[in-house]
C-alpha cells in the first residue's frame, strides 16, 4: 500500500459500514492547523449503504453531522460508490 521508504505512516481500518461512534474512535487526523498534513480518509461502496432508501435510518444524521465536520478534525474524505 505504501512505499518500502514510507515514513510515519499510520493506517487505521475502520469497519466496511462505519457509525459516527467508529468514525468519533479514531481521533484526529491533524492536531495543526495546516492542512497538508490532514489524515485521509477513504470510504468504499458507499453506494450500498449511503443511499436514499436508507434515509430513516437513526444514525444517519449523526454520521452526517461527522463527516460535515471532518476538516475541523484534520480529515479529508474520499467517498467511492
Amino acid at each position: 500500500m505504501f512505499g518500502y521508504y514510507a515514513k510515519n505512516v499510520n493506517l487505521i481500518r475502520v469497519p466496511d459500514k462505519p457509525s459516527s461512534f467508529d468514525l468519533e474512535c479514531i481521533g484526529r487526523g491533524n492536531s495543526t492547523y495546516d492542512e497538508s498534513l490532514n489524515g485521509l480518509l477513504v470510504l468504499d461502496e458507499c453506494g450500498t449503504w449511503f443511499n436514499s432508501r436508507s434515509w430513516a435510518d437513526k444514525n444517519r444524521q449523526d454520521l452526517i453531522n461527522w463527516i460535515a465536520h471532518a476538516r475541523k478534525l484534520g480529515w479529508m474524505f474520499i467517498f467511492l460508490v
